[in-house]
C-alpha cells in the first residue's frame, strides 16, 4: 500500500509539473525585477551542490529552496553564515528552525526565522550635469538590502508535506528606501525507496521599487537518498543526489535552468565529513568554470547536539570568487514519527537497533503506537536481499529478541515488521523497518 500511495504521490507531481509552463506564461511578463538580494542563493550546503536542493531540502536551509522540506527535521536547528563576494559585497544570515512537537503542539510541522543583511561598500557618487555627462563627485553612498523571513511547514500526509515562506524585504540606495513582500509557496514528497521530489514557487509579492518586479521563478526538484552506498553498515555513510529544473516566471523572457549536485557523508564515530560538488546549466557568460561549485564540511556529535563547520567555493571567472562558511548547531535530536495508525495500515516499528554478542545480536525496538499484536523478526547476511528468513514461528509480544548462533565476525542484517491479528492464524503485517547491520565477535 506504501508504494501505491507513493507511486500516485509522485504521479501527480509530475503532472502538476506539466501544467505550469502555460500559467507562468499567462501570469509572467518580461520587465525590469527588483531586490537583487533574492536571486542570491542561500546555504553553504545548496550551493556546495550547484544550487540543486529543492528535491531533497531536509535542513534549515529548506526556508531558501522549499520550505515544504522543513518537515524531515527532528530537532532545533540554528545557522550562521556568512558570504564573501566579489566587488566588496559581504552577507550575513541566520536561520532557525524547530518542529512544534517540540514546542509542545502534537502537530507534524515545523516553524523556521531567517534573516540576512547585504552590506556593500562605499560607492563613488556621479551626478549628470546639464548638458548629460557624468560628473566624479569626492562623495559616496551607501546601499544595502535585508530579508526577513517566517516559515511554516505541515506534513499535510503521508505522502505529501506543504510549506509556505513570507519575506519581509527592504532596499536602501542612496536617499532611496523602500519595503517589499513576498512569499513562496512549497510541495514535498518523500515516500518511494528514497527518491524524493519537491516543488517551489518563489517571490509572489510586491516589489520595494515603483514600476519593477520581483524575480519569480518556479523550482521543480527530483532527489535520491542513498543509504550505505559503500560500507553497508547503519549510519555509516550516505549520499544524496539531486536535479533542480528552474523555470522563469517573472520576467519569462529568461533562459531555463538546470542544476545538478550530489552530496557524500561519512561517519567516523564521534566525527563526521561531507563532500559536495555541483553543476549549473546552461553555462553563464563567464564560462563553463563559473557554472562549477564545490563544498565540504567537517561535523561532530555530542550528546545531544551535532556541530557542523560547512564551506563552499563558487568562481565567477574575472569577477572573482565567491566563498561561504557556516556554522550550525543541531540541538535536542528526538524521533519524529506519524500518529497513530489509521484504518488499516500498519506502520513498521521505529529506532530498531542491533547490539553485538559472543556469536549473537540483540534486536531491539520501540513499541509501535495503536493497537498491535506482535512482531515479526528478519534475518538475512546481505543487505540487499530480496528475501529474509523470518526467525520467529510466532509472533513476538515483547520489543526485544536475542538471535544466537551467528558467524563470529560477518556482518548480519536485521529488519522488524508489526502485525495484527486478522483471523485465526492469519495476520496483517506492515512494511519491514528499516535495515540493522551488526557484526557478531
Amino acid at each position: 500500500m506504501k508504494k501505491t500511495v507513493s507511486s500516485l504521490a509522485l504521479t501527480a507531481l509530475v503532472s502538476g509539473f506539466a501544467l505550469l509552463p502555460g500559467m507562468a506564461h499567462a501570469y509572467g511578463a518580461a520587465g525590469v525585477v527588483s531586490a537583487p538580494i533574492l536571486e542570491l542563493p542561500m546555504g553553504v550546503r545548496g550551493e556546495g551542490m550547484g544550487e540543486a536542493f529543492t528535491g531533497i531540502a531536509d535542513d534549515v536551509n529548506s526556508v531558501y529552496y522549499n520550505p515544504a522540506g522543513l518537515t524531515a527535521l527532528d530537532s532545533v536547528q540554528l545557522e550562521l553564515m556568512n558570504i564573501q563576494s566579489f566587488g566588496g559585497v559581504q552577507y550575513e544570515n541566520i536561520g532557525l528552525a524547530t518542529p512544534t512537537d517540540m514546542l509542545g503542539v502534537n502537530v507534524w510541522s515545523t516553524f523556521a526565522l531567517s534573516y540576512t543583511l547585504v552590506n556593500v561598500d562605499d560607492t563613488p557618487l556621479t551626478l549628470e550635469d546639464p548638458s548629460g555627462a557624468f560628473l566624479q563627485t569626492p562623495y559616496s553612498f551607501t546601499a544595502g538590502y535585508s530579508v526577513l523571513t517566517l516559515s511554516y511547514a505541515w506534513q499535510a500526509t503521508q505522502a505529501f508535506s506543504v510549506g509556505m515562506t513570507v519575506k519581509a524585504i527592504n532596499q536602501k540606495v542612496y536617499t532611496s528606501e523602500g519595503w517589499g513582500v513576498a512569499a513562496d509557496l512549497g510541495v514535498m514528497t518523500r515516500q518511494f525507496d528514497g527518491l524524493s521530489a519537491g516543488a517551489d514557487l518563489e517571490n509572489v509579492g510586491t516589489s520595494p521599487e515603483p514600476n519593477t518586479t520581483l524575480p519569480t521563478e518556479l523550482r521543480m526538484g527530483l532527489g535520491y537518498d542513498w543509504e550505505n552506498p559503500f560500507t553497508g553498515e547503519q549510519n555509516a555513510d550516505k549520499m544524496l543526489f539531486d536535479a533542480d529544473l528552474i523555470m522563469p516566471v517573472v520576467p519569462v523572457d529568461q533562459e531555463w535552468e538546470l542544476n545538478v549536485g550530489g552530496e557524500y557523508t561519512h561517519d567516523f564515530g564521534k566525527q563526521y565529513g561531507v563532500l559536495r560538488a555541483g553543476y549549473e546549466f546552461p553555462q553563464t557568460v563567464l564560462g563553463a568554470q563559473s557554472s562549477f561549485s564545490v563544498g565540504g564540511g567537517i561535523g561532530t556529535h555530542i550528546s545531544g547536539m551535532d556541530l557542523s563547520l560547512d564551506y563552499s567555493w563558487t568562481p565567477y571567472g574575472e569577477l572573482g570568487d565567491q566563498q561561504r562558511i557556516a556554522l550550525t548547531g543541531t540541538f535536542g535530536a528526538k524521533l519524529r514519527t506519524p500518529a497513530a495508525p489509521k484504518g488499516n495500515y500498519l506502520y513498521p516499528p521505529d529506532n530498531v537497533v542491533a547490539q553485538a554478542g559472543p556469536r549473537s545480536a540483540r534486536i531491539s525496538w520501540d513499541p509501535q503506537k495503536g493497537k498491535v499484536d506482535g512482531y515479526d523478526i528478519y534475518m538475512s547476511y546481505s543487505p540487499n536481499a530480496k528475501e529474509w528468513t523470518r526467525l520467529n514461528k510466532a509472533p513476538i509480544t515483547s520489543t526485544s529478541m536475542t538471535v544466537k548462533n551467528l558467524y563470529a565476525g560477518y556482518k548480519v542484517y536485521f529488519c522488524v515488521s508489526t502485525l495484527a491479528h486478522k483471523s485465526g492464524e492469519v495476520y496483517r503485517e506492515s512494511d519491514k523497518s528499516k535495515v540493522v547491520v551488526v557484526t557478531p565477535y
